[in-house]
């Protein structure tokens, strides 16, 4: 009967006590152990550069007071505000109650990196396209939820900096967690300065912060010239004869943007037609250094070479070539000079090449040599998009020679005589005479034995 009598007192104790308001339900639970475990809620956030996430707090003892016992970014200690950093990273977030329990909670925000950049295709050139893939990995383990804008560089630098230069820009789609993109293809514009360059890939995201690298090996940019023949002279012109030596001389300029960084390689041709289309005989080879953009070489001469034995060979060809540079417009690389004497050695008059089968463009010259009868040799050829055409006759014997110029309805549109050895006159063309094939006469009396006619049009 004693343990009884005792439990009873215990009971009747209770009762007094909480009549009085000495004790409340919470604290008589807190004191058998029963108190509501300390929440904060939620338990991880993504916050983007310079954002903000509300935390809240539940169970446990209030007033609570939040803290950042870890990593970058500040809280309100009653509201539970907290502020990222420009530069989020990996935080803890504690809340403590009045009892001093304490809970925490992790921000983790989304961290694009770029894992790597490729460029495919051959060689570079200024202002050319270059085409590539990149990579880049979510290496936080929050999930993206914003689209990922890219931008390509091509910088002198392996990092960025001053000179970079945009290739090209584009978006793509968010990561989750922890996973790397297939390869992501680009294609954009090198710079139009040469050089070395690498390429660099940046992000960026409204859920996380600005991302950039890794930079591709480096790459170079060749120059973007335009290497053309300007002249040809074909020197030996009246005495060369088939089988026996060709000699003359060219010039080439650039006319690119950009200074040429590789020698000019160059070769003359004996062909059949004024290109080196078909099966050309070659009768010499060279280079000459590289010229710098605006720029003209020196005359370039060349010897040595023999004119096939084979008659058809009318035209010496002179082509030049560049490796290692871009040469903006190959269709200018090539000028051809004809000579009808080396294609009919018994009968070089004019009436045995009706077409020269060629255009001139400016400012090319072409030359022919034979010899004439009394009347009525004809030759044509297209004055292209020429202004002037000038013509230089000469002749070995003294004699009387008129030269015409005729369009395709036979009406003659220019003409000069003169007596003696040489003749020269310039004619101007009207617009209805460009592209169009023009016929030139020339009529002799007496005997003026071989003679040349230079063709230069302006």
């Amino acid at each position: 009967m004693k343990s009884r009598n005792g439990l009873k007192t215990i009971i009747l104790l209770l009762v007094a006590l909480i009549a009085v308001g000495a004790c409340n339900i919470t604290s008589f639970y807190s004191t058998l152990g029963n108190k509501a475990q300390l929440l904060i809620s939620p338990a991880t956030v993504s916050v983007p550069a310079n954002g903000s996430a509300t935390f809240s707090a539940s169970g446990g003892t209030p007033p609570y007071t939040f803290s950042v016992t870890s990593g970058p970014g500040s809280i309100g200690a009653s509201t539970g505000v907290y502020t990222a950093t420009a530069t989020p990273g990996p935080a803890i977030v504690q809340v403590k109650d009045s009892q001093g329990s304490a809970a925490t909670a992790v921000v983790n925000p989304v961290a694009y990196a770029v894992t790597n950049v490729s460029k495919t295709g051959g060689t570079l050139y200024a202002t050319g396209t270059v085409n590539g893939t990149f990579t880049f990995k979510n290496t936080g383990t929050s999930n993206g939820t914003q689209t990922v804008s890219y931008t390509i560089y091509a910088s002198p630098t392996n990092t960025l900096g001053a000179g970079n230069v945009v290739v090209t820009s584009g978006t793509t789609a968010f990561l989750n967690g922890g996973v790397t993109s297939s390869p992501i293809p680009f294609s954009g514009s090198w710079p139009s300065t040469s050089g070395n360059y690498y390429l660099i890939a940046s992000l960026s995201s409204p859920d996380s912060a600005g991302a950039s690298g890794p930079t591709a090996s480096a790459f170079t940019i060749a120059a973007a010239v335009d290497y053309a023949v300007t002249t040809v002279n074909f020197t030996s012109v009246a005495t060369t004869a088939i089988g026996t030596a060709a000699s003359g001389n060219f010039q080439v300029e650039n006319n690119g943007p950009d200074g040429g960084t590789q020698p000019v390689t160059w070769d003359v041709y004996a062909n059949t037609t004024p290109t080196t289309a078909g099966s050309p005989v070659l009768l010499a080879t060279g280079s000459t250094p590289a010229l710098l953009a605006g720029t003209l070489s020196p005359v370039i001469s060349f010897s040595g070479g023999v004119w096939p034995s084979t008659a058809g060979y009318s035209y010496l060809v002179v082509s030049v070539s560049v490796s290692g540079d871009q040469d903006l417009n190959p269709a200018n690389n090539t000028m051809a000079v004809f000579d009808e004497a080396l294609s009919n050695t018994t009968n070089n008059a004019f009436g045995t090449a009706t077409s020269m089968g060629i255009t001139l463009a400016p400012p090319m010259s072409i030359q022919v040599a034979g010899n004439l009868t009394a009347t009525n040799n004809f030759l044509s050829f297209n004055a292209g998009t020429a202004n002037t055409v000038t013509f230089t006759v000469t002749w070995t014997t003294s004699a009387s020679v008129t030269l015409n110029v005729l369009n395709t309805a036979d009406t003659v549109i220019a003409t000069a005589s003169a007596t003696g050895t040489s003749l020269s006159t310039t004619w101007t063309l009207t617009a209805p005479e460009q592209n169009q094939l023009t016929y030139l006469q020339l009529n002799t009396s007496g005997t003026p034995g071989v003679y040349v006619m230079t063709i230069t049009v302006n």
